[in-house]
């Protein structure tokens, strides 16, 4: 099971390096405090990444509300449990 995830992580090395080779020109940015350049790759790279940390944050509040949903629905599980259990022990009484 470990070598074909090895040759996947392997694959997935290669090509990260094979496209940082070929998209190695520089770009220009335009800021409010000057011009800089930095490799395309690199630029996509990083993109990539805080537009995933941006997804992270925006899923945290609905994140939070469904763990507190879960926790609710647990605790109303086991009050639940606890009841039957209870009318199991009790005795049947005849109504006459």
């Amino acid at each position: 099971m470990k070598l074909p995830i090895i040759i996947l992580i392997t694959i997935i090395i290669l090509m990260i390096i094979l496209f940082s080779v070929l998209n190695a020109e520089p770009v220009y940015l335009n800021y409010y405090f000057g011009q800089t350049s930095f490799p395309l790759s690199i630029l996509l790279a990083l993109s990539f990444i805080i537009g995933s940390l941006t997804g992270v944050i925006a899923c945290f509040g609905l994140i939070l509300k469904l763990k507190r949903e879960n926790t609710k629905m647990k605790k109303d599980l086991r009050l639940s449990v606890e009841e039957i259990t209870n009318l199991r022990r009790l005795p049947l009484r005849d109504i006459d």
